[in-house]
């Protein structure tokens, strides 16, 4: 796991975080539990949401772009042609894309600019520094200081079952420390009870 992603917590075969009663932060060294949280009995587990088709010149577009989770997007059947020199993936607030918005790195979580996409894959773009979905307005493609396409993220009261929109935020907010402090000591672990 590197530090650019937030990582996985891996639950036992067949269970999903709506199985969960709790989950702690366990020190094994000590038999002390750091902390926990209860995970709500109508826990709604996050569920993706299809924001649109994108299209653009230099032959851009995509058959769908999905968030995945309140950082992540994914760009179904990708295409771009490649010939506008320095393109980057953009997002920004407000719903038109101006010289504000901001850079977000590639799937290959690398700076460089776009290479040329046939549509065979699909692509997911993780937003920089903790950036969440319901910070922005709109992700895309920009080059040389110009709108090549973008979408609007739509409003977070639109994002039903949405990371951010449901109780499980907070969860999943814990998850995401509980990898964190996995990484700086051995002794520490996640806990999960599945009654």
């Amino acid at each position: 796991m590197s530090d650019a992603t937030l990582g996985d917590l891996t639950l036992p075969a067949g269970k999903s975080v709506s199985d969960l009663k709790w989950i702690a932060i366990w020190c094994r060294r000590y038999s002390v539990n750091f902390n926990h949280l209860a995970v709500p009995a109508n826990f709604a587990s996050p569920a993706e949401h299809n924001i649109g088709q994108l299209s653009g010149s230099y032959g851009l577009s995509a058959t769908s772009v999905v968030i995945v989770n309140d950082q992540k997007l994914r760009f179904e059947g990708l295409q771009y042609d490649g010939s506008c020199s320095g393109a980057r993936f953009w997002a920004g607030t407000g719903s038109t894309p101006s010289s504000s918005g901001h850079f977000v790195r590639n799937e290959h979580n690398s700076d460089d600019p776009l290479v040329a996409y046939s549509g065979d894959s699909d692509i997911e773009l993780i937003l920089p520094d903790g950036e969440s979905v319901f910070e922005i307005g709109y992700i895309g493609v920009w080059c040389q200081g110009a709108d090549v396409g973008h979408v609007d993220i739509p409003a977070q009261s639109q994002l039903k079952h949405s990371c951010k929109a449901v109780a499980g935020a907070v969860v999943l907010n814990v998850l995401y420390n509980i990898i964190l402090w996995r990484r700086q000591s051995s002794s520490l672990l996640a806990r999960v009870n599945v009654y």
